[in-house]
């Protein structure tokens, strides 16, 4: 398995080979980090670095593409997930995304989309003051790296990591056919089961 997990933002493990352990510990640091960093850019909250790490920049690159195809689709089904009881509807990713992955199939392109519905998430928020939008973006960052990092770990290490991330979208790629999948599954979900579950939890 190629070195290469940034151990601090823009900087890697020195090609030194690590173990398996080191491994899984530096795929925890570099997901939470990165989760941050993206999320508090796209809310504003965070100011963009001119030494930013490859993952960011190919995680902004690659959900902005997402977004611009099918933010309609993405805020359309956000309006439909019900309210938690702070406010918001953090919750609800959790559940999304053990759905949206049920199939057991799993691809760069499902994770970069599932990002894709944090921002949304965190963008359509009625969060005016800071405090309360940095709060927010800590939840859904927290969200979305923790299913990652339990339900999603081995295939990220096998896969390695957040490098084969940046090797996999290193050249111009056609549309991922999950991208447009993924649409296809929120649509279908609001219509079925899952918006039950979603209203059962926030209750």
């Amino acid at each position: 398995m190629a070195t290469g997990i940034t151990d601090k933002e823009g900087e890697t493990s020195g090609g030194q080979a690590l173990t398996f352990e080191h491994w899984d510990e530096a795929l925890n640091k570099e997901t939470r980090r990165l989760m941050k960093h993206f999320l508090g850019e796209s809310m504003g909250l965070l100011k963009c670095s001119s030494e930013e790490s490859e993952p960011l920049s190919t995680m902004k690159r690659t959900v902005c593409r997402v977004l611009k195809k099918y933010r309609t689709a993405y805020d359309g089904f956000f309006e439909e997930l019900p309210v938690d009881d702070k406010g918001d509807k953090v919750m609800s990713l959790s559940v999304l995304a053990h759905s949206i992955f049920a199939d057991g199939a799993i691809n760069w392109g499902r994770i970069v989309s599932l990002v894709a519905f944090g921002v949304v998430v965190c963008q359509n928020s009625n969060k005016e003051e800071e405090e309360e939008r940095l709060a927010l973006v800590e939840s859904v960052g927290e969200k979305i790296s923790t299913y990652l990092l339990t339900d999603q770990r081995d295939w990220l290490l096998k896969n390695n990591s957040w490098v084969g991330f940046v090797e996999f979208y290193a050249e111009p790629v056609p549309e991922p056919e999950s991208e447009h999948v993924l649409v296809d599954k929120l649509l279908c979900i609001a219509g079925f089961a899952v918006i039950g579950a979603l209203i059962y939890l926030c209750k």
